[in-house]
């Protein structure tokens, strides 16, 4: 757990931040799972914690603003999806209640609380522990009270291709529809969308949920390798294609 020094907080924000704390000790203790709870204060300004407690965990998130507002989200692949937040070219989007917050008043002072698995985890394991959490806490800066719909988790875990067609090359394999969602930034709906239907994302990216046989030779890129392609790719995109 790391703590920092509550100062900057007003004495009411103090005992919210406290009462949450005092929750999620009984609500842990009570999970269908067994996780291990880390704390971290100010969690933009101490990003490094973050990297060294998620990497390569599946669990349970907590966004807690300092004026009272919670948020619950999940991932398997915890430390790409909580920095996704921290984004710049995610937080203009707005497109989440959270995101939102973020836009108006600014990442700081932000708790993150992590619920790990001590165990290997699938998707529905880690979706199941958020909705309890949701369902225990009532988090006000959730869209949904629900955190999927039938069938969706397994579409979450279907593997991924990414072919450039500028270079008729395929340029990443991902494990996982949530992992690509994570790492580029992008809607899990526009990914199936242009899979499903062979669109190009920006033009020049096509999706696929099962390999190409022919027409493309395999030179793989890293998931940085390619964000960064994708990256200057929506600098120069009409914003009509920007997805």
């Amino acid at each position: 757990m790391f703590i920092q020094n509550n100062k900057n907080l007003s004495n009411n924000n103090s005992r919210f931040l406290n009462s949450t704390a005092l929750e999620l000790n009984i609500l842990e203790a009570q999970a269908p799972y067994k996780i291990t709870k880390h704390v971290i204060l100010d969690a933009f300004n101490n990003r490094k914690h973050i990297i060294s407690l998620a990497k390569n965990c599946s669990g349970v998130y907590l966004f807690q603003t300092s004026n009272g507002g919670l948020y619950v989200g999940s991932s398997i692949e915890l430390y790409s999806r909580v920095t996704h937040y921290f984004r710049p070219s995610v937080i203009a989007k707005a497109n989440k209640h959270i995101l939102h917050f973020f836009k108006k008043h600014g990442l700081n002072n932000i708790t993150l609380t992590l619920l790990i698995f001590e165990e290997e985890a699938t998707i529905e394991m880690v979706r199941n522990l958020e909705q309890y959490f949701i369902d225990t806490l009532r988090p006000d800066l959730n869209e949904t009270s629900t955190v999927l719909g039938p069938g969706l988790p397994s579409m979450l875990s279907r593997k991924v291709y990414v072919y450039d067609n500028k270079t008729l090359t395929l340029v990443h394999i991902a494990n996982s529809l949530l992992f690509l969602e994570n790492n580029l930034s992008m809607c899990r709906d526009t990914i199936i969308k242009c899979a499903n239907s062979n669109l190009l994302f920006l033009s020049r990216f096509l999706f696929s949920f099962e390999p190409i046989l022919s027409g493309y030779v395999e030179s793989l890129l890293t998931i940085a390798e390619l964000t960064k392609i994708i990256d200057e790719e929506r600098k120069i995109a009409p914003t009509s294609i920007r997805t």
